[in-house]
């Protein structure tokens, strides 16, 4: 049996988990809470501050990406270009520089591994085209 995952699904798993990330590690230091439908922000406390992102958004990328390469959109020879944004990214990376290529399944262990979020953001992008 396969399991095929609908993308509305897809965004309410990573709305809980999101959701529940912000209740329970950050609730001291920010909230922002949205309505997926229509983008109205339902409530937020410190949304503007900077925080860098937890390892469980890492995981709902790499999620995203076995999710792409499973229905083959994806490829894990298919190369990652960095964009300026994904190089900018702290704390943790792994210094490639803007126009630099990885390919999928060198970026999805080095995200696994080291938790890199420049590696995090330039998977994203090439998933779904913005972080």
């Amino acid at each position: 049996m396969s399991l095929r995952l609908r993308p509305a699904l897809v965004r309410a798993a990573v709305g809980v988990s999101l959701l529940l990330t912000a209740q329970t590690a950050l609730a001291e230091k920010a909230r922002l809470i949205l309505d997926a439908r229509t983008g109205t922000v339902l409530e937020a406390e410190n949304a503007d501050q900077q925080y860098y992102p937890a390892s469980l958004t890492k995981i709902m990328t790499l999620y995203m990406a076995f999710d792409a390469l499973a229905h083959g959109t994806l490829k894990p020879t298919d190369q990652i270009t960095m964009s300026e944004h994904a190089t900018t990214q702290a704390p943790v990376k792994v210094y490639l520089k803007p126009g630099d290529t990885i390919d999928v399944d060198t970026a999805m262990r080095l995200i696994a591994l080291y938790s890199a979020n420049d590696l995090a953001v330039a998977l994203a992008e090439k998933i779904g085209g913005s972080e």
